[in-house]
């Protein structure tokens, strides 16, 4: 998932429990579960955006 032109981390289904997913930052670490796919960028861009404006 991007934002801007920056990869701000991963949303991907979770193999073992369906109808989960699994949000990753840009260098892989577990940043969470979401309900949605939708849900999980929304966190991360979020998070990406906190981070850059130095907020975390």
């Amino acid at each position: 998932m991007k934002v801007g032109n920056e990869v701000a981390g991963y949303v991907a289904e979770d193999g073992e429990h369906p109808g989960v997913w699994v949000n990753e930052d840009q260098n892989g670490r577990l940043m969470g579960h979401s309900a949605t796919r939708e849900q999980g960028a929304e966190f991360l861009a979020a998070w990406f955006l906190a981070e850059d404006q130095g907020w975390t």
